[in-house]
């Protein structure tokens, strides 16, 4: 069984330390912290003590304090510093399957644009994503669009995927800036994420035989995009276990 909550605060200064030291050579991981069954920060990796702030009104709490999924993923912004970053939660249970809180990984959406920055030849004619299946934005290069206060939903990829879900290419205008691009999609098998590399019209036509070659220009980044998905959510296990003490 995992630690119990009294375990936790009891040891959290070793935990605390832990955590920072298992995440420091990690880019993708922003900060990884433990939740109580109520809804209270128990440890974690950015601040020492935990002060039992309240988090029971995120929604990967209230996700995964009712029956479903193990795992929840969601886009939030920091309390501490109001910085970006979407989380991968997973619940915590008790010897008997009760719940007993959520023990959360933050990843930076700055790393998934340093990563598309290095691979994709620019930011004019090329854009990428990562979007959860409802349609929230997860992480986007160059940049994510915001409408009012929320990002813009990913409208291309959501009567795509309606259609075929798995896997695609469409060519229509972005949602987000309205040039018509080329677009490939793929969901990751284990999560409801989509990963999106989009072209756009423009720059293929100008590109000899650029209609012949673009499945190929899509699938390779668009798979290396979901291999850092994979070692993401295997190397954030690592920190949940760790935290658990499982």
């Amino acid at each position: 069984d995992g630690l119990s909550d009294e375990a936790i605060r009891a040891r959290e200064k070793e935990l605390h330390d832990s955590i920072r030291l298992q995440i420091a050579d990690l880019p993708q991981v922003e900060t990884a912290w433990a939740v109580d069954r109520t809804g209270h920060l128990l440890v974690g990796a950015r601040n020492y003590p935990a002060g039992g702030l309240d988090l029971s009104d995120r929604d990967y709490f209230r996700a995964l304090r009712e029956p479903g999924p193990e795992i929840y993923i969601s886009g939030l912004q920091s309390r501490f510093d109001n910085k970006p970053f979407f989380a991968v939660a997973r619940r915590r249970v008790g010897s008997a399957g009760e719940f007993e809180g959520v023990v959360v990984v933050a990843v930076s959406p700055d790393f998934f644009r340093s990563f598309y920055a290095k691979l994709l030849p620019d930011d004019i004619d090329y854009a990428a994503g990562v979007f959860r299946s409802d349609g929230a934005t997860l992480a986007r290069y160059p940049e994510i669009v915001w409408r009012g206060s929320g990002p813009a939903p990913p409208g291309v990829l959501i009567r795509a995927a309606a259609q075929q879900p798995q896997s695609g290419v469409t060519m229509e205008p972005s949602a987000f800036d309205g040039i018509v691009k080329m677009i490939a999609y793929k969901r990751l098998d284990r999560y409801p994420i989509y990963v999106t590399i989009g072209r756009t019209r423009a720059s293929i036509l100008r590109e000899a035989a650029g209609i012949m070659v673009s499945h190929l220009y899509f699938g390779v980044p668009a798979t290396a995009g979901l291999v850092l998905l994979c070692l993401i959510a295997l190397r954030g296990r690592n920190v949940i276990v760790l935290v658990q003490g499982l």
